[in-house]
């Protein structure tokens, strides 16, 4: 009953069933030292396989698949401008930026579930990868709703300068989360400058001059995104600490 949530007590409840069968028909104290051992060695010898052979523990990849997340975030906010560049056509490059984008952000919760099974030592990455995750997934939403009005504004008389001012801080800020994501994968220090503040003022200034109602709702998306950097780059950073310490 307990062998899949507790597996220590359902081996030993095991071991004095089978004791007790033994005894049925002979001496179950014979059997008892050679169990033990046995057991003990198994147990051993799993133990060395794992810590020093396949230590292959999910929460040390946190971090990795975080950069990734990030990564093909930023490729699918690239498609998103072309498409308010060219037109919305939903070719195969668009399509294939959308689906990594969200296949990501499914991996690294996936990723979480399982490291939060893990041994106690090895879960301490799983509190700032929730962080990571909310922001991250916070994000993806963003971009979604930015991509689901690419088709709006080209159709308006007043939106060039809103294309304009959306495809300018637009592809500053897919840069932005593509090279924080690498920063990420790789697990050094994290030396992206993020000065979203200051980015953040200047395109809240030119949204009050676009005339478009599709237009200032396109760059909203963007100021939103501006917001999560820093939280991003604090739970990346924490991540990889994590990591190290464990």
């Amino acid at each position: 009953a307990t062998r899949g949530s507790r597996y220590t007590l359902a081996t030993a409840a095991i071991t004095l069933m089978v004791l007790a069968c033994f005894n049925q028909v002979g001496d179950g104290f014979d059997l008892i030292w050679p169990r033990l051992f046995d057991t003990l060695v198994g147990g051993l010898l799993a133990g060395l396989s794992v810590v020093l052979i396949l230590p292959d523990w999910q929460g040390r990849k946190l971090y990795r698949q975080a950069g990734v997340s990030l990564k093909t975030s930023g490729r699918y906010l690239g498609e998103v401008l072309s498409q308010y560049r060219h037109g919305k056509r939903d070719d195969l490059a668009y399509r294939l930026a959308r689906r990594n984008a969200h296949n990501a952000d499914a991996a690294f919760s996936n990723l979480l579930a399982t490291a939060r099974k893990e041994p106690g030592h090895f879960r301490r990455d799983v509190e700032p990868g929730f962080g990571f995750l909310l922001h991250a997934h916070t994000v993806l939403g963003y971009l979604s709703a930015l991509a689901a009005h690419r088709g709006e504004l080209e159709s308006t008389a007043s939106a060039s300068s809103g294309i304009e001012t959306l495809l300018r801080h637009g592809e500053r800020l897919s840069q932005q989360l593509t090279a924080l994501g690498e920063q990420l994968e790789a697990g050094g220090e994290i030396a992206v400058t993020l000065d979203s503040e200051d980015e953040i003022a200047a395109l809240e200034a030119e949204v009050e001059r676009v005339e478009s109602t599709t237009g200032r709702l396109a760059l909203s998306q963007l100021i939103l995104v501006l917001r999560l950097l820093q939280p991003l780059e604090s739970a990346g950073t924490q991540l990889i600490k994590a990591s190290r310490a464990s």
